[in-house]
């Protein structure tokens, strides 16, 4: 099952989507990049990718709220000014 809206997402600049992914190129258009990965105790993994929607960027995940990212991913996008 996947879930969308403010607790799966966020919309970030271009400029910080960047920054995540470093030497890496964006996404284009229509497509996202994962950044992270995480294995459960089910055996499936759970992605966090930068999506690229018509030119805006969104830094998100269709399986873990945000407010799990940092246990899960051991990401904090508050950390990445």
């Amino acid at each position: 099952m996947a879930y969308y809206g403010n607790e799966w997402e966020f919309q970030i600049s271009k400029a910080r989507a960047q920054k995540i992914l470093g030497e890496s190129d964006l996404p284009r258009m229509g497509y996202e990049k994962t950044i992270k990965t995480a294995k459960c105790e089910y055996g499936l993994t759970h992605h966090l990718c930068i999506l690229n929607v018509s030119g805006v960027f969104y830094i998100a995940s269709c399986s873990i709220a945000s407010r799990e990212w940092v246990s899960i991913f051991n990401f904090d996008l508050k950390a990445i000014k």
